[in-house]
């Protein structure tokens, strides 16, 4: 009897995690390599907005994120103006990526994969190798960072506030803290060696002084702040099989980052079934993938590019609340096209 092609995986942040437990409840042969160890701390916003319950079921996490879903409110902020205020139409699942992508590991080796922790593997096309390894290089002035606040209480669930060429969000985690997480366009010049105090600095360069102000008395937990720097958005060009943010990025302002990895997960796990019976081949395999991860992806990455042009072109400002309130009617319709509701409501495997 012929042997299942064995399954490599190449990252073992949410996208590969999820696949490599969908395929192991499967039975295939699937190891994953991640260059950390867990727990570790991820540069992300920590909520999951757009997510639908369909993916959950169908990729058999229901244990892991159901408890984590809520109704949630958002606010906007301009400046220092609070400006806007709405509940988010679906349930979003609120998690800290220290402990959801621990918990995702456990429950990988769980059901029989093997996962091999401090192995960095090189991206490359290679039969048979999944790339999940996260953000690809881009040659972009794009600084994320985030941080975990142990003595903050913010007045909504999550918190956006929008400043000068950068925007930070405030979510609200299940054990009490509250995460800070900010998307600046330029690596700050200051004289502070103390990362946290540059961090602070380039929040006041971007017109956020009270959030930096904010940032520093609210007890940031020091060894939870960590960056990411030089990366694009968008999808990436038809080659090898990526899924997760090394398929592609959206504006992290939608909340949508870590559902479009779980997606793009479950939508490669059929595929990569049936090559590992030998059903399809490895360039039919890629080709179909691409195309169903565009096809899935490329109405709410075009639509979150028009909103991030937006908002950091100093629109919000101009408009005030007075135009920001006009969102009250169109919100659910702006929400549809950042999230796969559509694509997976009333799927049914």
């Amino acid at each position: 009897m012929k042997e299942n092609q064995p399954i490599t995986i190449v990252g073992g942040g949410i996208a590969g995690l999820a696949l490599g437990i969908c395929l192991a409840k499967r039975g295939l042969p699937v190891t994953v390599h991640e260059a950390q160890s867990y727990p570790r701390h991820k540069a992300c916003g920590e909520f999951i907005s757009g997510l639908s319950y369909e993916v959950v079921r169908q990729l058999g996490l229901e244990d892991l994120l159901a408890p984590l879903a809520k109704k949630a409110r958002v606010a906007f902020f301009a400046g220092k103006r609070r400006v806007w205020e709405a509940t988010i139409p679906k349930p979003v699942f609120v998690c800290s990526r220290h402990e959801l992508d621990a918990r995702l590991a456990r429950a990988f080796v769980r059901y029989g994969g093997e996962l091999r922790t401090g192995s960095r593997l090189p991206i490359q096309d290679r039969i048979g190798q999944v790339i999940a390894s996260g953000r690809r290089k881009g040659k972009s002035s794009w600084l994320g960072l985030k941080v975990h606040l142990t003595k903050d209480q913010p007045d909504c669930d999550l918190e956006l506030h929008v400043g000068k060429g950068a925007y930070v969000g405030f979510a609200w985690l299940p054990d009490g803290r509250v995460n800070a997480c900010a998307l600046l366009q330029r690596i700050p010049l200051g004289t502070f060696s103390d990362p946290l105090m540059r961090f602070a600095k380039a929040l006041e360069e971007a017109g956020l002084e009270q959030v930096a102000a904010r940032l520093l008395r609210s007890g940031p937990l020091r060894e939870s702040m960590i960056g990411v720097s030089h990366f694009d958005f968008g999808m990436a060009p038809r080659g090898m099989a990526a899924i997760g943010d090394s398929f592609g990025v959206i504006p992290p302002f939608t909340g949508n980052g870590m559902a479009m990895a779980l997606e793009s997960a479950l939508l490669a796990a059929d595929l990569l079934e049936d090559f590992a019976l030998g059903k399809i081949s490895w360039d039919s395999l890629k080709a179909e993938l691409f195309r169903r991860l565009h096809w899935a992806f490329r109405e709410r990455m075009f639509f979150a590019g028009l909103l991030h042009h937006a908002l950091l072109s100093g629109s919000l400002f101009q408009f005030g609340a007075s135009q920001l309130r006009k969102w009250d009617r169109s919100f659910p319709w702006i929400y549809q096209r950042l999230s796969g509701y559509r694509l997976w409501e009333g799927s049914k495997r």
